[in-house]
């Protein structure tokens, strides 16, 4: 299980799938999830990563041009705080 519970959400289901082959190839663990409702976005998938990751996963995103909507950390809370746009 991922210790930290960041999730990264994108515009469409077509970004998320590719976020997330995109980040497979490159060793990186991202898990499909039901994006949480309330959060933007029109897709209703989210990629799930673990804290350390998601720096060089922003990179790496933001180098083939796909940017998510928002990235999200669940806090102690329960409640998702929105970490990056």
């Amino acid at each position: 299980m991922m210790q930290d519970r960041n999730i990264l959400v994108f515009a469409t289901t077509h970004q998320t799938m590719q976020a997330e082959a995109l980040l497979k190839e490159a060793g990186l663990k991202g898990l499909l999830v039901l994006k949480p409702k309330g959060l933007v976005g029109n897709c209703g998938l989210a990629l799930q990563l673990d804290g350390s990751d998601l720096p060089r996963a922003l990179s790496l995103l933001g180098k083939r041009h796909i940017v998510p909507a928002g990235s999200y950390l669940r806090g102690s809370d329960d409640r998702w705080e929105k970490t990056a746009p």
